[in-house]
């Protein structure tokens, strides 16, 4: 499936050698067949013709995280985020790379902060909901989960956590 969509995006970048758009799927591709360092240079490359696309360094970002590497995820999101700032999914991986370091506070700030900028994703209501679980935060978790599972009463997840933290809380 992927090596046909790198074939279809590879003749298309025949066609337009200068579309950054196109090293972008392409990269998305090789990415998803955790072919990473192929799917950097294409990130690198798209970058290079449009310094202006947060999303092109979120998915660098999320490239860098998928290898541990997540110092220069980190500095991939504050990029998007300093290009982008109103673009919730760097501040979402931003977040998770927060977490994974053990800095939950910040992890916080970054998710709040996605929330604020489109509160309909509820991924980011999940994760913030994560977050507050980590640092014992238990009341605020469970305002967060229930806002997510209004955005996407099917998470599974979010409902076993929703579970969870009635039983912690008594409720």
């Amino acid at each position: 499936m992927y090596d046909d969509a790198v074939t279809v995006y590879l003749k298309a970048l025949t066609k337009a050698p200068r579309d950054p758009k196109i090293r972008l799927h392409i990269a998305e591709a090789l990415s998803a067949k955790k072919n990473f360092p192929s799917a950097m240079e294409y990130y690198s490359e798209a970058i290079e013709l449009d310094s202006l696309q947060p999303l092109a360094y979120v998915n660098l970002g999320i490239t860098y995280a998928a290898q541990n590497n997540l110092p220069d995820a980190i500095r991939q999101y504050l990029r998007a985020i300093e290009i982008g700032p109103f673009e919730p999914l760097a501040y979402i991986n931003l977040g998770n790379a927060y977490l994974q370091q053990g800095r939950e506070y910040s992890a916080i700030e970054s998710y709040s902060k996605a929330v604020e900028l489109d509160p309909s994703l509820a991924l980011a209501h999940i994760y913030l909901a994560r977050a507050y679980i980590l640092t014992k935060q238990y009341d605020r978790a469970l305002v967060s989960v229930q806002q997510g599972l209004e955005f996407n009463p099917a998470h599974s997840s979010a409902r076993q956590m929703l579970t969870d933290l009635q039983k912690v809380l008594n409720r």
